[in-house]
């Protein structure tokens, strides 16, 4: 599992959300953050600024860049 997957996974389960409420929020079905979650797909980058936004933190930090 890569450092995105670990932190979209972590991130969605400290807010309480299922993957299909992520996947809603941001534009997306549950397959797909499934997918984010297990490392077998990467966000495009439009998608990783709206994570980023949505969960208030940077898209360094989703990537493993920032540890804060």
């Amino acid at each position: 599992m890569t450092i995105l997957a670990e932190r979209i996974k972590y991130l969605r389960e400290e807010k309480g959300l299922t993957q299909s409420d992520l996947g809603e929020a941001v534009g997306y079905d549950q397959s797909r953050v499934a997918k984010w979650e297990s490392g077998k797909l990467e966000p495009n980058a439009e998608t990783l600024k709206k994570l980023a936004v949505f969960f208030g933190v940077t898209s360094d930090y989703l990537i493993g860049l920032e540890d804060d």
